[in-house]
């Protein structure tokens, strides 16, 4: 329960699929890590990350309690993990 909550990025839409299509930050966490609605309920996992590395989409596969309309409703998500930076150092 100590741990924040930071914020992963706004929900841009529903893919045919029913999962959550995400604009992330620069910043993005693991494949496979949940992710949280602003009241620290479980939304999902994330499933896969997608497009540029300036600005990355964020794929998350929804809980299965979880419905279309509920999804839909959603404007932020976010995470409890720590957050990385996509871009390599250079040599």
């Amino acid at each position: 329960m100590g741990e924040s909550l930071t914020l992963l990025g706004s929900t841009l839409h529903l893919s045919k699929s029913n999962m959550l299509i995400v604009r992330g930050t620069r910043k993005v966490p693991k494949i496979g890590d949940p992710v949280y609605d602003n009241k620290s309920r479980t939304i999902g996992i994330i499933y896969d990350i997608i497009g540029p590395v300036s600005s990355p989409y964020i794929v998350i596969k929804p809980s299965s309690d979880l419905t279309p309309h509920d999804l839909r409703r959603l404007k932020k998500v976010y995470v409890k993990s720590p957050l990385k930076d996509i871009r390599r150092k250079r040599r």
